[in-house]
């Protein structure tokens, strides 16, 4: 049962994160330690041509984590889903909860989006009927279970642009479920595009992507 008092600061430091290909740049962290009590008074830095700034306190019981908060703002920060996946957000993270339960909440602001993997039709089908019986993954540790709620939304920037369609999407989705199995609700729109079957160009007049 141990008991930390004192002051942990950082100044321009780098964490490199095993899933994230770009390095966090912490400009300067502040870690207070009042026994069981954690408190982040600030964190500031870069990723890539983003800034991300935060806050938050943790209790803890020995070595377990109890009740905690932490508050992440973010501006025009890169991410990569996947190599043809990437985009541009902004937005708000709250993560909270504790050991037993936790819940991560937030709006994020998609100022661009780009999908450019080519994409071969006959393959895809192929692949998705053997995705239907993959089975899922192995949980992760504490965060697997934590609960979403995280409200994501844009409607300039953002393309799919590959060798069947070139189109303008207008993003309005909430993810629900969890970190482990998250879900989809809401809709995709899409205002304009064209797309290309063979040797026939199509011209996309309207259409609508509901996630339900």
């Amino acid at each position: 049962k141990p008991k930390v008092q004192g002051v942990l600061s950082l100044k321009e430091g780098v964490v490199y994160l095993a899933e994230i290909d770009l390095p966090a740049h912490i400009a300067s962290l502040s870690l207070v330690f009042n026994q069981h009590l954690l408190i982040l008074e600030t964190v500031e830095g870069k990723m890539g041509a983003g800034r991300f700034s935060g806050r938050g306190k943790a209790n803890f019981v020995g070595l377990h984590p109890g009740p905690f908060g932490f508050h992440l703002d973010l501006t025009e920060m890169p991410v990569q889903l996947t190599r043809n996946l990437t985009g541009v957000v902004g937005g708000v993270i709250l993560f909270q909860g504790d050991e037993k339960k936790q819940s991560l909440n937030g709006t994020l602001h998609i100022q661009k989006g780009l999908y450019n993997k080519r994409v071969d039709l006959r393959q895809l089908l192929l692949k998705w009927r053997e995705r239907q019986e993959e089975r899922l993954p192995i949980e992760t540790p504490f965060i697997g279970k934590t609960a979403l709620n995280i409200h994501l939304y844009g409607k300039e920037n953002i393309w799919v642009d590959n060798n069947v369609a070139k189109v303008a999407l207008d993003v309005d989705l909430q993810m629900k479920g969890t970190i482990q199995k998250p879900l989809l609700f809401g809709q995709i729109n899409i205002p304009k595009g064209t797309f290309h079957f063979r040797t026939n160009e199509f011209k996309m007049v309207s259409g609508v992507v509901e996630f339900v």
